[in-house]
C-alpha cells in the first residue's frame, strides 16, 4: 500500500507492507532496498523498516529526475544464498501534474527488465511489451532504439507468435536508409534468431566490410577465442586480439581463461605469466574456483593452499573497506553484505583445502567464519563441525557437543551431524540411553517456532474448481477429493529448486500414505512450453525415478486460478474445500521446508 497512491517526482512516498500471504511469509527479519530510475542508471539505496506486528512500514525520498521505482522485500537469511526469497513492486513517478511523460515509458520498460536481471525476478514480459508498444506509438521516431528489448520480450512471451511480428519490423527497418551500426547488429541478430541464413549472412558481411572494428568484429573475434579448443592457438588468437583491440572489455575474461587452461595442465609457467598482470579483485574467483576442484580431486593441494590464502586474506582485508567501488545499482547494506559472502566462500575454499592437507586447527578458524556467515547452509555447517571432530579430544568434547546442540536446535544441521551428536552423547554418558528424548528436546523448540509462525500465515478462501488431466489423459477436479485433505505442488521440470525438494516430498507423501489416506498430494505440472507436455513430463519421472502422481494444468489455467505467479508453489486445501495455506519460492534449508510443509498438513488435519 503506498501513499500517496500516485507518487510525484521530489515528494516522499510511504508505503506498508504485509508478508504473510507472500513468499516472504516465513522470513524472521526482512530488508528493504529501493531501485530509483532515472534516464541514466538505476540506483540502489536501503530503506528503514518499521514493524508493528506483522506490518512494514517505511518511506522513499525521490529525487526530482526520478521516473520510476522498484521497491524490493528480501528475507535477509536468504541473502547469503543462491535462492534469494524476495517480493517486489513496480511504481511509476509522476509529474507534478499527475501526469506520466510519455516519453518515459521506454526508460521503464528498460529499466524494469534490468532490475528483473539485478534481483533475480521473473519477468512479466507482457509489461514491457505493453509498455514499449503505448511508447512507439507516441515516439515513433525513437523506435529502433528499443526494438531488440521488444523483441526480446515479444519471444519469451510467446515465441511462435513473436516471429510474424519481429520480421514484419526486421523488413521495414531493413528498407529505410542510413542504417547505423546498431541497426545492421540489431538485423544480424534477429534474422539469426528466425533462422534466415541468407539475411543473416548478408547483414554479417556488410558489418564486416563497413565498421572492421567495430562492436561486431569485437565479437566474433572473441567468440573465435571462446571456441578454439587448443590452448596454444588460443593464446595466439589473445595476443593478436589484445594488439587489435587493446581496450576491450573481453580482454579480462580472455586472460582468465587462459589462466585456468594452463593451471590445469600444471603448466606454472604459463598460469603466472597470465595472472602476474591481473589485479586480485579480477583473479580471486578464478583462483577460488582451482582451489575447490583441485581440494574436491584430491590434487595440486600445495598449489591450492597458495591460491586460497591469497583470496581468504583478500576478501577479509575487503571487509574493512566500506562501499569503496561500489556499483551505483547496489545499495550500501547490500555491497557490505556482498563482501561478506565472498569472505565467507574464500574461507570455506580455504579451510576445505587446509582440511584435506591434514592441517585440522589452521582450518578450524576459516570454516567457523563460514559457518557463522552461511549458517542456514547446512554442507558448511558440516564441514565445520568434521573439522571440529577432527581436533576434538576427550577433555575438549563439550566444544563439539555445544556447537552441534546449537546447530541442531536452529535447525541447520544434516542427518551426518545428528550422528556427530549421538557419538558425542554416548561418549559422555556412556551409553545412548535417552538420546532420541534428548533430540527430540532439542528440536522441539524449533518445531513449536514453525507451528506458531505458520498459525499466523493460515487463511480461509474458497479453492477454485480446477480440472486437470494426469499422465494417462484422465480428467480430475476438486469434487473427486471431497472430504480430503489436498497438498497442491506447481512445478515444473525446467525448475531446478522443484526437483531438488522432491526427494523430501515424496518421504513426506510415503508418511502420509501408510497412517492417513485422507491426506493426497497432487503434482501439477504448470508453465511448461513443449506442445507435449505429457511426454516431457513422463520422460522426467522416468529418468529420475519419481513415481508421484503428476497432472497436466492445460494452458497454465490452474495455476492462474490459484493466483500462482512463483514456482516451486504449495497450496494445503482442507476437507471442506477451503484453502488454508499458500507458499510459494524455496528456502535454502529444505529440511526446514519439509518441517514446515508437515505441519501444515498437521494443522488442516487437527481442525476437523
Amino acid at each position: 500500500m503506498l501513499s500517496p497512491t500516485q507518487p510525484q517526482v521530489g515528494k516522499p512516498v510511504e508505503f506498508a507492507f504485509n508478508p504473510l500471504l507472500t513468499s516472504l511469509a516465513r522470513a524472521k527479519e526482512i530488508s528493504s532496498v529501493v531501485y530509483l530510475v532515472d534516464d541514466k542508471e538505476i540506483k540502489a539505496e536501503d530503506i528503514t523498516l518499521f514493524r508493528k506486528g506483522d506490518i512494514y512500514t517505511g518511506k522513499i525520498a525521490l529525487p526530482r529526475n526520478t521516473i520510476a521505482f522498484f521497491l524490493t522485500f528480501r528475507d535477509k537469511s536468504t541473502s547469503r544464498s543462491g535462492k534469494m526469497v524476495s517480493e517486489g513492486f513496480t511504481v511509476r513517478v509522476f509529474d507534478k501534474n499527475q501526469q506520466f511523460k510519455e516519453e518515459n515509458y521506454a526508460l521503464l520498460a528498460k529499466g524494469y527488465y534490468e532490475w528483473c536481471g539485478l534481483v533475480g525476478r521473473e519477468r512479466d514480459n507482457a509489461l514491457i511489451i505493453g509498455w514499449l508498444e503505448h511508447y512507439f506509438k507516441l515516439q515513433p521516431q525513437h523506435k529502433r532504439k528499443y526494438l531488440d528489448l521488444y523483441f526480446t520480450a515479444l519471444k519469451n512471451e510467446d515465441a511462435d507468435k513473436s516471429k510474424p511480428i519481429i520480421y514484419r519490423e526486421l523488413e521495414s527497418l531493413y528498407t529505410e536508409k542510413n542504417l547505423s551500426e546498431n541497426d545492421l547488429v540489431l538485423l544480424q541478430k534477429w534474422y539469426g534468431n528466425l533462422y534466415d541464413e541468407d539475411k543473416k549472412v548478408y547483414f554479417t558481411n556488410l558489418l564486416k566490410s563497413r565498421y572492421p572494428q567495430g562492436d561486431f568484429a569485437v565479437n566474433e573475434r572473441y567468440l573465435q577465442f571462446v571456441q578454439e579448443p587448443d590452448i596454444y592457438k588460443k593464446k595466439l588468437l589473445y595476443e593478436n586480439f589484445k594488439r587489435d583491440f587493446p581496450k576491450s572489455e573481453n580482454l579480462k575474461s580472455m586472460q582468465l581463461s587462459l589462466a585456468y587452461l594452463f593451471a590445469n595442465q600444471k603448466n606454472w609457467e604459463g598460469f603466472e605469466s597470465i595472472v602476474s598482470s591481473i589485479k586480485m579483485k579480477d583473479k580471486a574467483f578464478l583462483y577460488n574456483s582451482l582451489a575447490w576442484e583441485w581440494a574436491e580431486q584430491n590434487i595440486n593441494l600445495d598449489k591450492a593452499q597458495e591460491l586460497a590464502s591469497q583470496t581468504a586474506e583478500y576478501a577479509k582485508y575487503q571487509l574493512i573497506q566500506s562501499t569503496e567501488n561500489k556499483p551505483s545499482y547496489i545499495s550500501n547494506s547490500q555491497w557490505k553484505e556482498q563482501l561478506k559472502i565472498n569472505y565467507a566462500t574464500f574461507a570455506d575454499t580455504y579451510a576445505y583445502v587446509l582440511f584435506r592437507l591434514g592441517k585440522y586447527k589452521p582450518a578450524l578458524p576459516y570454516f567457523k567464519d563460514a559457518s557463522e556467515i552461511f549458517f542456514n547452509n547446512i554442507e558448511v555447517n558440516e564441514r565445520y563441525t568434521t573439522c571440529l571432530e577432527q581436533i576434538t579430544n576427550t577433555e575438549s568434547i563439550s566444544l563439539l557437543k555445544n556447537e552441534l546442540e546449537r546447530l541442531v536446535r536452529a535447525g541447520v544441521a544434516s542427518e551426518k551431524m545428528k550422528r556427530q551428536l549421538q557419538q558425542c552423547y554416548g561418549k559422555e554418558k556412556g551409553n545412548l540411553q535417552g538420546y532420541d528424548a534428548y533430540l527430540e528436546s532439542l528440536e522441539s523448540e524449533l518445531k513449536k517456532e514453525i507451528r506458531n509462525n505458520l498459525a499466523k500465515q493460515m487463511f480461509s478462501e474458497s479453492a477454485p474448481d480446477f480440472k486437470m488431466i494426469d499422465l494417462e489423459g484422465k480428467e480430475v477436479s476438486l469434487a473427486d477429493f471431497k472430504g480430503k485433505i489436498i497438498l497442491l505442488n506447481f512445478w515444473a521440470t525446467w525448475c531446478e529448486d522443484c526437483a531438488a525438494f522432491f526427494p523430501f516430498l515424496e518421504k513426506i507423501r510415503a508418511k502420509y500414505n501408510k497412517v492417513n489416506s485422507a491426506v493426497v498430494f497432487l503434482f501439477v505440472s504448470t508453465w511448461e512450453n513443449a506442445s507435449n507436455r505429457q511426454e516431457v513430463v513422463k520422460d522426467f519421472l522416468a529418468k529420475n525415478k519419481y513415481d508421484f502422481p503428476a497432472f497436466i494444468d492445460k494452458n497454465n489455467s490452474v495455476s492462474l486460478d490459484f493466483k500462482v505467479n512463483h514456482i516451486f508453489a504449495k497450496i494445503v486445501i482442507d476437507r471442506n474445500g477451503k484453502i488454508r495455506f499458500k507458499q510459494t519460492g524455496v528456502s535454502e534449508n529444505q529440511t526446514l521446508m519439509a518441517e514446515e510443509l508437515s505441519q501444515m498438513i498437521e494443522i488442516v488435519n487437527e481442525m476437523n
